[in-house]
């Protein structure tokens, strides 16, 4: 089995995840997007991992707008309004929660779960979240007892602000709340992610991100060693964390984003799609510009170079089937695919090592090649995602 697990939001994900990733641990599957058929072919692998999609709360709490159809789906569970009340998060009543828990829980297990995500609010940069966490927790601990759930509870560690993953200082009391969820609940596994973190962007300031984001990794890993952690999604950061040992389990996308989305929140509908560029361990948006510029990489690469012959199928593939969203979208998350597979092959005491000659491979490469289109500021130098990433390897 493999290590990595395929984020499933929607159908296409699906089909996705079936054709490249059929040997993932587990497939996470978005409960909000699920059918209300149990016996549905699509959702019946043995290790499907279930997440109520509870995030959106988020939003509501902050101001923002979910969708009509999250606000819909959050309706159907007991006390659903409590968790949108700011008052009520500061001052929550565990008899309320324990009902809306209960509610959320039992129908997760319609899916037949192996595995079960916490409730969980996400982080601020406060502690008025802690304690209603603590009692989220509490309460699914106790619903797994009474219905003697024998398989794995995910304490989501979801973070919403740069800020928030700074340095110990911002993150100490977060470990230490989270190691009282964890026990609460009789969870066995962290899923750690930065939904403000796009490692694609190739901006500034992510030296220091990356770098904050490995010690609250190792920090986590070392308060609590037996507990298994799942990190992402994100491009490449998940990659990196795991090939150090810092993760047991990439957490992957199916073709598009890369990041993580806040469940039910609105975002800018895109109106551009990526192709996979595998020689420089990037993506780029697929336009006549991308075009012209394999022309140009194309004339500056010899003959012989095997690097060339791998432009010139992507040349071809951008000129025809890659014009098509799905077909873009495939091609993206059959690219990921290998390259992770290729680092997998390696012995894990080998793989930071790997990774770090594989990404500087393809950094010394960028270097030799013109800058991309201008769709691609900040990030327009060829190897700069392959540069950040490598950085952090070792």
């Amino acid at each position: 089995m493999a290590d990595y697990i395929p984020f499933v939001n929607n159908d296409a994900d699906y089909q996705y995840a079936r054709a490249f990733y059929s040997d993932a641990t587990t497939v996470r599957l978005l409960l909000p997007a699920l059918r209300p058929q149990p016996q549905d072919e699509r959702y019946g692998k043995p290790q499907a991992w279930v997440d109520a999609g509870l995030d959106g709360y988020h939003c509501l709490l902050t101001g923002r707008k979910t969708f009509e159809a999250w606000n819909q789906y959050a309706a159907q569970f007991e006390e659903n309004g409590i968790l949108a009340d700011p008052t009520f998060v500061r001052r929550p009543s565990y008899e309320r929660l324990r009902t809306f828990v209960f509610s959320v829980l039992d129908h997760c297990m319609t899916f037949q779960p192996v595995w079960l995500t916490v409730p969980q609010l996400p982080m601020i940069e406060d502690t008025t979240r802690n304690r209603v966490n603590r009692e989220l927790a509490k309460a699914t601990g106790e619903w797994r007892t009474k219905n003697n759930f024998g398989g794995r509870l995910i304490l989501p560690l979801v973070f919403t602000h740069q800020n928030q993953l700074k340095g110990r200082t911002q993150w100490r009391n977060k470990i230490v709340n989270a190691e009282r969820c964890y026990s609460n609940a009789g969870a066995t596994a962290f899923w750690i992610v930065d939904s403000d973190l796009d490692d694609q962007k190739c901006r500034a300031a992510f030296n220091n991100r990356f770098r904050a984001l490995v010690a609250f990794h190792e920090d986590l890993k070392a308060s609590q060693p037996k507990a298994a952690v799942i990190s992402g999604p994100y491009w490449g950061m998940n990659i990196v964390l795991w090939a150090r040992g810092l993760c047991d389990h990439p957490a992957v996308s199916m073709g598009t984003g890369y990041k993580y989305m806040i469940t039910g929140a609105f975002a800018k509908k895109a109106k551009k799609f990526h192709v996979a560029l595998p020689p420089l361990r990037r993506w780029a948006i697929a336009s006549p510009e991308l075009k012209i510029w394999l022309d140009d990489v194309i004339r500056r690469l010899s003959p012989d170079d095997s690097t060339r012959r791998e432009f010139e199928r992507l040349r071809h593939d951008v000129a025809s089937r890659l014009r098509n969203k799905n077909a873009a979208k495939e091609q993206v998350a059959r690219s990921y695919h290998e390259w992770f597979t290729r680092i997998q092959s390696i012995s894990p005491v080998g793989r930071t090592l790997a990774l770090y000659q594989d990404l500087s491979s393809a950094y010394v490469l960028g270097k030799q090649l013109p800058k991309l289109p201008k769709s691609e500021a900040p990030g327009r130098e060829a190897g700069k995602v392959a540069e950040q990433l490598m950085l952090h390897c070792l």
